[in-house]
């Protein structure tokens, strides 16, 4: 009888898996990246893209709110700053809508747009520098982020 009860309950979780509503923001993800697996989304947010040569990059979606990264998936997005590598470096941001979904790539959490519509200027030097003040000073000040005694 027990284990008909723990099968029930199995069966309900996997009928149940994607039963929950998308979240509505990255910042609404749930702690747990085992739940990400498949999760349809359509946000508004930032999209660092990063080169730092010889060390690579990336390209992540964000909310400056609660500081959650996901990359993009490179192979649908390689390049968004610059239309081809950037082999001198680059840090930039810009403001984004996205609709796609969350999978696994290589154990890693990414983000597979469907649809990515810039809805800001990219940010470089200052403008950049402005934006990574604002999200540290944002995450104190929610008690995302920590700053070690020196």
């Amino acid at each position: 009888m027990e284990y008909l009860k723990h099968a029930s309950s199995a069966l309900l979780m996997v009928v149940c898996v994607g039963c929950s509503p998308a979240p509505s923001s990255i910042c609404a993800l749930s702690q747990n990246r085992h739940f990400w697996q498949g999760v349809e989304v359509a946000w508004s947010g930032e999209v660092i893209d990063v080169m730092a040569p010889p060390h690579g990059g990336g390209i992540y979606f964000t909310d400056y709110r609660c500081g959650v990264n996901i990359e993009l998936d490179p192979d649908t997005n390689p390049n968004l700053y610059s239309a081809s590598e950037d082999w001198s470096g680059h840090l930039a941001v810009a403001e984004f809508k996205v609709r796609g979904r969350l999978s696994y790539k290589d154990g890693e959490v990414v983000l597979r747009p469907e649809q990515l519509t810039q809805t800001s200027p990219w940010l470089i030097d200052d403008g950049f520098d402005g934006y990574m003040e604002k999200r540290r000073a944002t995450l104190l000040e929610k008690g995302l982020l920590t700053i070690p005694p020196q």
